[in-house]
């Protein structure tokens, strides 16, 4: 049951022993200081013969006047009169009185008095469910001769207790209510009086009060009893043991044993009974005691265990191999076995050439049959058991030494007549040959498979490379020749030297092949190589070309709808970003004019009005008509340009229908005929078409193609664009 809340202190003292003097008959000394108990309830005051006082009693310290002990500071002085014997009396005595007789000796005594000071409580703490601890601050300036007779201690409840004290610092207050929060506040008194009441404490809580239990009675220890919860185990060497876990339904164990002792790599634990670890070597069925002992007895359980050898296992130093045949092969070795012990190896066929060792399970020596991927199954055995490994061989025929090439091999094109006589040495290749036509051999758009393609007889051999060589040229620097790449264009009399190289790496071959550029025929009206038709056939070559360098035979017409629309019209002349229409094409460096008329000159013409600044190809006659390009058959021809006056005239001529000698007379004029009646002649309009003649500062030629009549007019004025190449 809870206790009741009565406030009880439990105080730890320290004496101070006080001595009073003692008067003999033989001495009427004075004694310098005595000690005096007054009891605070009745205000009676005694001298103490011991120098201490009882419980009840507050002390004070007397000094024999005059003294040298100073008083307390701040204080008022008390005395006291004390009347002893004399000398000569034969009983001895002291009392305190107001005043003495004669036939007494008079002593006076005074000390020092001042009230107790405020005490300081410093901590509080909750000791139990029914008390706290409590202690003070020393009091640095506390009176010496009026020690603390007794504190009152008052609770935040209302409970009040005054204790007696010495000094003392520290209170344990009982009688406390439990589960209750407290502050205190204290007082001290003294034979001087009381003091002021100290700040309360901090609050303090005490804790719940938890009613005792009971003792249980202690029954008598019972044996041991326990089971396993199993009985037996076996496991492959170095694989961890699941055990046993142990039920105790005896009493209660206080340690294990086994024997035999723990297997190899295991460990047995006295305290828990229990065997953990990982078996190290193998061996048969061996039944252990387990052993669990008390005080009172002991009992004991059999666990058998069984260590067998692990199954193989085992890794191979490569899975595959690719070998040439008749060549050895490196086969395979047992990287690693991480299982038990091997006993023996077996293979399922041993490739032909090759052997295996059954002790070692190593494949070695030389396959001597071609044989596409075959895996071979590898199997190694112990007495657990066995396991596999896969290894796969592929064994390849010889490589080729064919470095031959086929007569469908071309060169822009064109089928070689001749290969001719490979040799494995550079110089001595001869006799091949090829024909091209002339607008393949001055092709240098370099597109694609269009250059070279020359066909190997043996796929597997490599063509390794391919050098063009103008003719007479010493080729015997091929190694590092730059590669052909078709960039350049090939004229008769130039030769290609080829080099294949055979599967084996070491076989080479080299052709030469030299080049006949055949020029192609055409007439008037034929389809020309650039897409456009051909309206003039010069009856001789003349220069041609935009240096006039090149020498031509033919003039190719744009088709119809060669701008990618309708026929497309110029002004001859920009007039912005500078105004070039009021002046004469006259370029410092070449083409410097565009006056030229005849046969040949429209290309350079043409250059002359794009360099003097007519270079828009959306206002300028001329820069229109030089951007024309087209490829044809993998050849592209960018050569297009504004024709000049006579070749103007010409494509006039041919495309009214006019045949004959005035068709390749130059001087003939373009009469009579009707329009686009021209063998192969694309639509043209019935309208006025710029030649790039310049005729005056001011003024170029232009052609009516419905009249056929030749002017000049202002360069300002808008006309119809038809572009024209020769070769």
């Amino acid at each position: 049951m809870k206790k009741s809340g009565v406030l009880k202190v439990v105080i730890t003292t320290c004496a101070l022993s006080l001595i009073a003097a003692h008067l003999s008959p033989a001495t009427a000394a004075p004694a310098a200081q005595i000690v005096t108990c007054v009891d605070l309830a009745s205000g009676k005051e005694r001298i103490s013969k011991t120098g201490t006082c009882r419980t009840t009693e507050a002390t004070a310290k007397w000094h024999l006047t005059p003294t040298d002990l100073a008083l307390a500071s701040g204080g008022t002085t008390k005395s006291l009169t004390i009347c002893s014997n004399k000398e000569s009396s034969p009983v001895a005595y002291q009392r305190i009185r107001t005043s003495c007789y004669r036939v007494m000796q008079t002593n006076l005594y005074t000390r020092s008095s001042i009230l107790p000071a405020k005490p300081v409580i410093t901590q509080v703490s909750s000791t139990s469910y029914e008390s706290a601890s409590l202690a003070l601050a020393s009091d640095p300036a506390a009176n010496v001769d009026a020690p603390i007779a007794y504190y009152t201690i008052t609770s935040s409840k209302g409970d009040v207790k005054k204790v007696n004290s010495w000094r003392e610092l520290t209170f344990t207050v009982s009688g406390l209510r439990s589960a209750t929060s407290y502050t205190f506040t204290i007082t001290a008194t003294s034979v001087d009086g009381t003091s002021p009441v100290s700040e309360s404490s901090l609050p303090v809580t005490t804790p719940a009060y938890v009613a005792p239990v009971a003792a249980a009675t202690t029954a008598p220890l019972a044996a041991p009893a326990f089971t396993l919860s199993a009985a037996a185990e076996t496991k492959t060497v170095n694989t961890a043991i699941a055990g046993y876990t142990i039920s105790s339904t005896g009493g209660t164990i206080a340690s294990y044993a086994i024997s035999p002792a723990a297997p190899a790599g295991l460990t047995f634990n006295t305290t828990t009974g229990l065997l953990s670890g990982t078996p190290t070597s193998t061996q048969s069925a061996t039944a252990y005691t387990i052993t669990a002992t008390n005080a009172t007895g002991s009992a004991t359980q059999t666990f058998t265990f069984t260590v067998a050898l692990a199954a193989p296992a085992f890794t191979l130093s490569a899975s595959a191999e690719t070998k040439t045949v008749n060549t050895a092969a490196t086969g395979f070795t047992i990287a690693s076995s991480t299982g038990g012990t091997i006993a023996s190896f077996g293979i399922s066929a041993t490739p032909s050439g090759m052997s295996f060792s059954t002790t070692t399970g190593a494949l070695s020596g030389t396959p001597n049959s071609v044989a596409s991927a075959t895996a071979f199954t590898v199997t190694a055995t112990n007495a657990s058991g066995s396991t596999t490994q896969i290894f796969t061989l592929t064994v390849t025929a010889a490589p080729s030494t064919v470095a031959t090439l086929t007569t469908s091999s071309t060169i822009k094109g064109q089928t070689p007549v001749v290969l001719g006589t490979p040799s494995a040495t550079l110089s001595s290749a001869t006799g091949g040959s090829v024909t091209i036509t002339a607008a393949k051999g001055a092709d240098t758009s370099n597109s694609g498979s269009f250059i070279t393609a020359f066909t190997k007889t043996s796929s597997s051999a490599t063509l390794t490379k391919v050098v063009k060589y103008s003719s007479g040229a010493n080729f015997t620097g091929f190694a590092s020749d730059t590669a052909y790449n078709g960039t350049a264009a090939i004229s008769t009399g130039d030769f290609f030297i080829v080099q294949v190289t055979a599967e084996d790496g070491t076989t080479i071959l080299y052709y030469k092949i030299t080049v006949t550029v055949s020029a192609a025929v055409y007439t008037v009206g034929q389809a020309g190589p650039g897409g456009g038709t051909i309206f003039y056939v010069a009856p001789t070559p003349f220069a041609c070309g935009p240096t006039r360098s090149a020498t031509c035979t033919y003039l190719e017409a744009a088709p119809s709808g060669w701008n990618g629309g309708a026929e497309p019209t110029r002004i001859w002349a920009q007039s912005t970003p500078f105004n070039y229409q009021f002046t004469s094409v006259s370029n410092a460096t070449s083409p410097e004019t565009a006056t030229a008329t005849a046969i040949g000159w429209g290309y350079r013409n043409t250059r002359a009005i794009i360099l003097q600044g007519n270079s828009d190809t959306a206002t300028s006659a001329a820069a229109l008509a030089d951007s024309h390009t087209v490829t044809v058959s993998e050849v592209t021809y960018d050569d297009w340009y504004l024709p000049s006056k006579d070749e103007l005239n010409q494509m006039c001529k041919w495309q009214r229908g006019i045949t004959g000698d005035n068709l390749t007379n130059l001087t003939t004029v373009c009469t009579g005929g009707t329009i686009n009646t021209g063998a192969g002649a694309p639509s043209f309009l019935s309208q006025q078409y710029w030649s790039s003649s310049e005729a005056d500062r001011g003024v170029a030629f232009r052609q009516n193609f419905g009249l056929g009549r030749q002017f000049d007019d202002d360069k300002k004025y808008t006309y119809y664009v038809r572009p024209v190449r020769s070769f």
